[in-house]
């Protein structure tokens, strides 16, 4: 993108057609919110900000829910000049909330703001709520951005990472970051001012921020909401059982997800029509009808590009909803390249993707955060001469290159004998295929063999013997499950985007690992 575009110019020149935002009400009934009004709240947002003293560079802490009181505000902070670190809002229900208030120790933010649905989850730290901005600031004449842009390479936004191998860290990513992504996915999905995106992903993650918050003010489209956003937190299972009436009355164009949510998706798909004798796969009057069927049930009957990011989405589920004539395509990416580096493999706009020795993938270009936020020993080891080492081990073709597992997640057993992270995925996806099996993690560092953990929804004591059966027939060259440990889903630690706390999970179950 040229260096003259910036977040101000974005949101002055969208093409304004239709409304910014739509919030989908549990009754039914819907509120959209016009670009003027947008610009308005983002207006009252800053006059507020001023007023409570925020200024140019502070750390605003945001705990946003999939609202657009929520956009009013990010975009709000960034006016006004200061940073948002917007944070995943599951770490707040966990125990003692570690992983959040190390954030709040790390940036020490100015201010925290939080929709008031969260409010008594931070009873033990002061902040404020989004209503207090958006009902008591004074309008400014015109939405003027107080931030000096002349700097492409200034800090505009601060996501702190998952934290799925260690301590979370502040991700710096400037204006030139994230307006070079931004450009390069919309580009790519050709996407345009009358596309509807559903947002529903956490705002604390990359790829949910690009696709909706940003990609809106670059490409001008409208982002629908979901009033059950607010029982996220609270009731999950609430909010997925309403997921499939609220894609209906989206009815998006595009739509984004991560593998879990695919997997989901499938999982309704199969149970719906188990009773049905149709081969998917096979064209036929039938077979389509019912296809057309499900797309119409699942809000798809508009859709045009369909979208897996966050972690790697299973072949199966890919070749499964290829059937339904749904082609899913997959991004891969890290908060660090400020999200979207490959489309199927293939890089998308002006980026470099190399391959480092044991295949590590590597990354350079403009995208490339600048670094760690009070962190400057690990950003010295994985930023060299401004490449970036992802620790991700790349399965290389002539023009492609697919994501083969993480380099530190390979173990060395008893015999010396090193389990790489590309085998072990391998071996993963074979035993997810057994029914009944939700999840799995295998390690096995300094022991005679592989353990599963294996997670389900139903841990009976059929799918125990049912995996004491089937597992010492799943094996690779190197190695076969030597043992399993059996648990409950609920047990499972995830991020934001559903992808599993590995080494935390290995931590909780270390002493039944150890008598194995």
């Amino acid at each position: 993108m040229s260096g003259s575009w910036t977040i101000q110019k974005l949101s002055e020149n969208t093409v304004r057609t239709g409304p910014a935002l739509v919030l989908l009400k549990k009754d039914g009934s819907r509120i959209s919110y016009s670009w003027q009004c947008y610009e308005w709240q983002v207006g009252q947002t800053m006059s507020s900000l001023k007023r409570i003293g925020v200024s140019e560079n502070d750390f605003v802490v945001v705990a946003a829910p999939n609202l657009p009181e929520s956009f009013f505000v990010l975009l709000g902070v960034i006016a006004v000049g200061a940073i948002p670190v917007p944070i995943n809002i599951p770490i707040l229900k966990e125990p003692g909330q570690g992983e959040f208030l190390s954030i709040i120790k790390d940036c020490r933010p100015k201010l925290i703001l939080a929709d008031s649905c969260l409010s008594k989850y931070l009873s033990s730290v002061e902040h404020a709520t989004f209503g207090k901005l958006l009902f008591h600031g004074r309008i400014p004449p015109s939405l003027e951005f107080d931030k000096n842009k002349s700097n492409p390479e200034a800090l505009l936004i601060m996501p702190y990472t998952s934290g799925t191998t260690g301590k979370s860290k502040g991700v710096m990513l400037s204006e030139e970051n994230i307006l070079d992504r931004v450009s390069a996915v919309t580009q790519e999905l050709d996407a345009d001012s009358q596309e509807r995106i559903l947002s529903y992903l956490s705002l604390g993650h990359i790829s949910e921020l690009i696709a909706t918050f940003f990609g809106q003010l670059y490409g001008g489209f409208c982002v629908y909401f979901t009033e059950y956003a607010k029982d996220v937190v609270e009731n999950r299972e609430k909010f997925r059982a309403a997921f499939p009436t609220i894609l209906q009355a989206a009815r998006p164009t595009i739509f984004l997800a991560v593998p879990k949510v695919w997997a989901n998706i499938r999982k309704q798909i199969e149970h719906k029509t188990r009773y049905i004798p149709v081969d998917l796969g096979k064209q036929g009057l039938i077979r389509n009808y019912l296809v057309s069927k499900i797309k119409n049930r699942l809000g798809f009957d508009e859709t045009r590009r369909f979208i897996s990011a966050g972690s790697k989405i299973l072949q199966e589920d890919v070749n499964f909803f290829a059937k339904l004539g749904i082609h899913v395509d997959d991004i891969y990416g890290q908060t660090e390249t400020a999200g979207p580096l490959t489309l199927n493999g293939k890089a998308i706009g002006n980026v470099s993707v190399t391959s480092g020795e044991d295949d590590e993938i590597l990354v350079s270009g403009p995208n490339v955060m600048t670094g760690y936020y009070n962190n400057p020993e690990v950003t010295k080891r994985i930023l060299v001469d401004g490449v970036y080492r992802t620790g991700d081990i790349g399965i290389w073709t002539t023009d492609k290159v697919l994501y083969g597992g993480r380099l530190r997640d390979g173990f060395k057993n008893a015999q010396g004998e090193f389990v790489s992270a590309t085998k072990i995925e391998e071996m993963e996806d074979k035993i997810r295929k057994i029914p009944g099996v939700d999840e799995v993690i295998i390690c096995g560092d300094g022991k005679p063999y592989p353990v599963a953990l294996v997670f389900s929804a139903t841990p009976s004591e059929n799918l125990r013997s049912r995996l004491q059966k089937t597992l010492p027939k799943i094996e690779n060259s190197l190695f076969r499950i030597g043992n399993f440990i059996l648990a409950d889903i609920s047990t499972l630690e995830t991020t934001a985007t559903l992808k599993v706390k590995r080494n935390a999970m290995i931590k909780k179950f270390e002493k039944e690992i150890a008598k194995l």
